[in-house]
């Protein structure tokens, strides 16, 4: 692209809130200890944010559960409509509260690492398609015939890792999103996020935003529909955003659906990047290349791209752990301790799949 965050990450805002899991599970710790990475970040580097709080309404009597058996940060069904006062709220379960939980810009949280890394010394380099990644030479290939040497590499390119990286047997899907940001006053407003179906956000600078589905279809990512001319897919977008809206605040949600031409500021769709087990791909790329052998039963035990590194597969939880993803990488590339404890590191190893294909005994395919 010609310049920074023109994907997901162009949105508004989005939110950062912890992984519920009753026994604590990997990816709960993996969200959890990426929460606190990307607060640093965000207050080191002086980002847009708010940490206003965020609601999550159980979708059903299980979640509903759940929650409750989780302390004290559940808020039963009554608690929430109190809480949500003046927006017609009423629940059919309660909710689980993060005190730390809120917004953030990602397209500034972007901006703002990329320059704090060129103050370090980083050439960032816009309008620059990559061919192909010689791992051989360490080289890669720029759609001009140009190249870049590089000592160690990270690929952070979403589903084009499986392209520019085949021999890592990467597999990826697509998940589109859609965003849809409403004039709306901070006085009428939502007092902090608050997710159900989905999820809204309170006012910000007189705007609220409302998303976002989980399509799993493909799409040409990143460029804002100009109002006016939206496909009839993307009514159907903006009809299921309504549709969350009207979970979440059904005050807000009959008084947007009643102006939506007037209040509508602007309706983005983007594709986010998922794993087959939604745990992201952080660590070494594996080299499928290489024939596995009956010894070969640890992930230590498996053939590694030489100095390549991927980063990718975060899916909706983008903002939440890319930091700690670096931390991780940076600790893997320097020799320092892990960010992470051992079994959360091996649970965002892209080598995983390879390993249980391996021990399924099945035959590797690219």
């Amino acid at each position: 692209q010609d310049a920074a965050a023109q994907g997901a990450s162009g949105n508004e805002a989005g939110i950062l809130h912890p992984l519920y899991s009753r026994d604590r599970n990997l990816a709960s710790q993996w969200v959890d200890l990426g929460m606190v990475r990307t607060q640093h970040w965000v207050d080191e580097l002086g980002v847009a944010a708010a940490a206003c709080g965020v609601l999550q309404i159980a979708r059903d009597s299980e979640e509903d559960a759940g929650f409750a058996g989780a302390g004290a940060d559940y808020w039963p069904k009554d608690q929430v409509k109190d809480l949500l006062v003046g927006h017609g709220t009423e629940p059919s379960w309660g909710g689980r509260w993060s005190a730390a939980g809120g917004w953030i810009a990602p397209a500034d949280f972007v901006r703002l690492s990329l320059a704090d890394a060129v103050r370090g010394g980083a050439d960032i380099r816009f309008g620059k398609k990559l061919a192909a990644i010689n791992v051989a030479q360490q080289s890669a290939v720029l759609a001009d015939g140009s190249l870049i040497q590089y000592d160690h590499l990270v690929v952070c390119a979403g589903q084009a890792i499986q392209a520019l990286l085949p021999r890592s047997v990467t597999t990826l899907y697509a998940i589109r999103g859609a965003i849809s940001s409403f004039k709306v006053t901070e006085t009428e407003g939502l007092p902090f996020v608050v997710c159900a179906q989905g999820y809204a956000t309170p006012s910000m600078s007189g705007q609220m935003l409302v998303g976002a589905g989980f399509d799993r279809l493909p799409l040409t990512e990143g460029e804002p529909y100009p109002l006016g001319e939206l496909t009839d897919d993307d009514h159907r977008l903006l009809e299921e955003n309504l549709w969350r809206l009207e979970q979440i605040s059904p005050v807000l949600g009959r008084k947007i659906r009643q102006q939506t031409k007037g209040l509508l500021v602007r309706h983005r769709v983007s594709l986010r990047s998922a794993s087959l087990d939604r745990m992201p791909l952080v660590g070494q790329a594996f080299d499928g290349e290489v024939a596995l052998t009956a010894s070969m039963s640890q992930l230590q035990h498996l053939p590694r791209l030489k100095s390549v590194y991927l980063l990718g597969g975060l899916g909706a939880r983008g903002l939440s752990t890319a930091a700690l993803g670096a931390e991780l990488i940076t600790a893997l590339v320097t020799g320092q301790a892990l960010p992470v404890p051992a079994a959360v590191a091996r649970a965002v190893d892209p080598a995983r799949f390879a390993l249980r294909r391996h021990r399924r005994r099945d035959r590797l395919v690219e």
